[in-house]
């Protein structure tokens, strides 16, 4: 909870600095950046998380890694992390960004388990069904999950409804046994 806590200030102030400057597309675009190195190079994610690298070093790197790839507003930002010692949570900042970016452009994220792919047609009903529901535009995220045996779980936020065969075949196992489990 305190490591959210932090990473949603972080976050918070990295929006406000987009908002004052008018480049949350160019910010965005930077967090996919730093993202993209880290999911592709499994040392960044050990360097970020490293307590024995010195903090000039952090920063002489973090310098050389991203100097003239991402915006001066990011490449400050970058600094003030690793100056403050939060570079373990860059990550979670940059989640917890893009989340405030969507929430503030009015896009939600919804995440939908299925055991078996989705068609076209599906995934367009589900995205309709999910824009009235919410009010919001739709990001729809598919996951295959075949553990579920059909139906499928949708995840909105903190909200989850689990329309699952394995969840209802729970249920009635619940049910017959008198709710032990």
């Amino acid at each position: 909870m305190y490591h959210s806590r932090i990473a949603k200030r972080y976050a918070e102030a990295l929006l406000l600095s987009a908002s004052n400057e008018k480049s949350l597309e160019t910010l965005m675009q930077d967090c996919l950046t730093v993202k993209g190195v880290s999911v592709e190079s499994h040392e960044f994610r050990l360097f970020l998380k490293s307590p024995i690298i010195k903090k000039e070093k952090k920063l002489l790197i973090m310098k050389q890694l991203f100097h003239g790839k991402v915006s001066e507003t990011m490449e400050q930002f970058l600094i003030l992390v690793v100056e403050k010692g939060r570079e373990s949570m860059l990550l979670d900042i940059f989640d917890e960004f893009v989340r405030l970016t969507n929430e503030q452009k009015g896009i939600v994220d919804v995440e939908v388990q299925t055991a078996v792919p989705l068609s076209k047609e599906h995934e367009t009903r589900l995205i309709q069904y999910f824009n009235a529901y919410t009010n919001k535009n739709v990001q729809l995220k598919t996951i295959l999950n075949p553990s579920i045996i059909g139906g499928l779980i949708v995840r909105i936020g903190d909200t989850v409804f689990d329309g699952s065969v394995r969840h209802q075949l729970e249920l009635l196992r619940m049910h017959f046994t008198g709710g032990s489990t």
